[in-house]
């Protein structure tokens, strides 16, 4: 997933996270654990860095972390076209005189790149006008002779095309508003984070990107099996995959870098069988003793009747744990 933007969190207390946007549901519900919060609460936040969309920096309004993280996941799913659609969108917002954006309101525009067309050949004003006088835009320009054509003046014609469009050129091309835009998006998102119903969901890798298949971890044998068949692999050990969440997000690069669903069903087998309560133990473990191996981390979990857990210390990732033995 892309990296949009990292922001500061601060929870309950003396307790902050530094993360970057958008995170997964399990991303987001650990981060609020170490923040010592409960998804209904919505922790302070402010902007660290920008890795995408930088005309965003300082018109970023008003909103909770949750409104921004729908933003940021939303951002991510726009291609390239879509992506200098959005910035037209927001370009058109400034033009307006408003001197910050409201979260809910770039959500609204977010979700709004289809009612927009592009040219992405345009770069100038002059461009425009010589775009607009070329496709019939310009009535009186259709039987010049093609010196005559050339005398046009092209700056003029594209200032008057783009006010009549209501358009604006960005570092993508022209963008102009061709439908109504979206309304209240954020009333139609499940923004509160929630436990999914999955303990690890992977994508499963074919020969033909657009043949890749999400499948949610555990899964019985017939859902691996149609998995299996739509991209064409021959066993669970030899089907690569990619770790899109986990419930133990410190195993995500973990499942991702074995490249295997059948270490991918170990690990969700292993993640699955943890209550709640053994959860913040076993994050706490992997944090503490660095580990970088999937099997070695499956293994863990087998020994957390080993430790214990201080959660009265206020960094997650130090809290106290030691051995019963000791």
């Amino acid at each position: 997933m892309n990296k949009i933007i990292t922001i500061e969190l601060t929870g309950k207390g003396d307790t902050y996270s530094v993360v970057t946007l958008p995170l997964t549901p399990y991303e987001m519900l650990d981060t609020l654990d170490k923040l010592r919060m409960t998804p209904q609460h919505e922790p302070d936040w402010e902007i660290c860095q920008h890795f995408a969309h930088r005309e965003l920096h300082d018109w970023i309004g008003d909103g909770s972390v949750y409104e921004l993280n729908a933003l940021c996941t939303k951002l991510t799913e726009l291609n390239d076209q879509e992506s200098t659609v959005f910035e037209g969108l927001v370009e058109m917002e400034k033009q307006k005189g408003e001197h910050i954006i409201p979260m809910h309101r770039l959500l609204d525009l977010a979700y709004s790149t289809g009612q927009c067309h592009l040219l992405d050949e345009v770069h100038s004003v002059e461009q425009l006008g010589r775009f607009a006088a070329e496709n019939g835009f310009v009535p009186e320009a259709d039987d010049l002779s093609d010196k005559a054509f050339e005398l046009l003046d092209f700056k003029k014609l594209g200032d008057q095309f783009m006010h009549g469009e209501g358009g604006v050129i960005v570092r993508g091309g022209y963008v102009a508003q061709d439908g109504d835009l979206a309304q209240d998006v954020w009333k139609t998102l499940a923004l509160t984070p929630r436990k999914p119903d999955y303990a690890v969901l992977v994508e499963l890798i074919a020969p033909e990107p657009s043949d890749n298949v999400t499948l949610a971890l555990p899964a019985t044998a017939e859902a691996l099996t149609k998995a299996m068949t739509l991209t064409n692999a021959r066993n669970l050990s030899e089907t690569p995959c990619l770790c899109l969440d986990c419930r133990a997000p410190a195993l995500r690069d973990m499942i991702t870098d074995a490249n295997s669903l059948a270490d991918a069903c170990r690990a969700a087998e292993c993640l699955a069988s943890l209550s709640d309560a053994e959860l913040p133990k076993y994050k706490a473990l992997l944090a503490a003793m660095e580990i970088r191996d999937l099997h070695e981390a499956i293994e863990l979990s087998q020994r957390l009747d080993d430790y214990i857990l201080s959660p009265e210390q206020s960094d997650y990732h130090a809290q106290c744990l030691r051995t019963i033995r000791e």
